[in-house]
């Protein structure tokens, strides 16, 4: 904050400057404090609300993430549920990886 107060001083003691004008420049400087007070509770307002998003973002990206995770297994289920599969009832040792290799093939196929 700027600091008036030497102006203040003179100004309180009507050094230098008619009442009239000393009453404006104390009004003033009362006014500039008051708008410093409104502009820091505003910034103070903008940080919370930036960090709130944030964190509102940071949710976002962990949900999408999981989101994925959950169409991937998805994906294998509905695979492995359809039955159409003569390789996977015949060969007991399939893993992630060769499900999601023939579900890849299957989309290439279509």
């Amino acid at each position: 904050m700027t600091d008036y107060k030497d102006l203040a001083d003179m100004a309180a003691t009507g050094m230098h400057f008619g009442e009239a004008i000393s009453a404006d420049i104390l009004a003033l400087i009362a006014e500039n404090e008051a708008n410093k007070d409104r502009a820091d509770a505003e910034q103070e307002s903008y940080d919370s609300q930036r960090r709130i998003l944030d964190a509102v973002k940071a949710e976002r990206d962990k949900l999408k993430a999981e989101n994925e995770v959950l169409r991937k297994w998805n994906e294998r289920y509905e695979w492995l549920r359809k039955g159409s599969n003569e390789a996977a009832s015949q060969d007991q040792s399939w893993s992630w990886e060769k499900i999601d290799e023939a579900i890849a093939k299957e989309k290439a196929g279509d």
